[in-house]
């Protein structure tokens, strides 16, 4: 499409001025492309402030759209498995098993060198998860079970093997 000069003119003045190629067209119907060439082609310095504060917006725009296909990936994978474990017998033992195998799976020890059954993770539900499992389908020593705490200097010791303690079931001198 051929636009007047005089239009070519006024938006060129108005991209001067600031404004943003949105707003030029609320008052010229020149497609953004159209406008940018005319811009490139006429060598008007771009404007770092107003290309600065685009970005902000769309990286805004943008942070809330990724959150957001997140949020629906998670709800969508949280029923689905809600939906396969309701078909589960989940008192068979046997179903048990291959749940505590699939968790030593992802996080125990794989190793020639190990000589103990080895469970790292730190949230507090898979981890009950976890020893719950083993003791639902295994005989175990509960005086060999043991657990290892790796804490920093901003943890409070005390608290958290006391957590840890009455979450697991464990003694805390184990």
């Amino acid at each position: 499409m051929i636009h007047a000069v005089e239009t070519r003119e006024a938006v060129l003045a108005l991209v001067k001025s600031g404004a943003t190629y949105t707003n030029i067209q609320k008052v010229y119907p020149v497609p953004k492309s159209t406008i940018s060439t005319w811009v490139k082609n006429e060598g008007v310095p771009k404007d770092r402030t107003r290309q600065l504060e685009h970005l902000k917006i769309a990286r805004g725009k943008a942070l809330v759209a990724i959150h957001a296909n997140k949020n629906a990936r998670r709800d969508a994978a949280r029923l689905s498995a809600k939906e396969s474990l309701s078909n589960l017998a989940l008192d068979d033992v046997s179903i048990q098993k291959s749940l505590l195998a699939m968790l030593y799976w992802a996080e125990g020890t794989k190793g020639e060198k190990a000589c103990a059954l080895t469970f790292v993770n730190t949230d507090p539900l898979l981890v009950e998860l976890y020893i719950s499992l083993l003791r639902n389908c295994y005989t175990i020593d509960e005086k060999r079970l043991h657990i290892r705490l790796h804490l920093g200097h901003w943890h409070d010791q005390g608290e958290v093997i006391a957590f840890w303690s009455e979450l697991l079931k464990v003694p805390k001198s184990q």
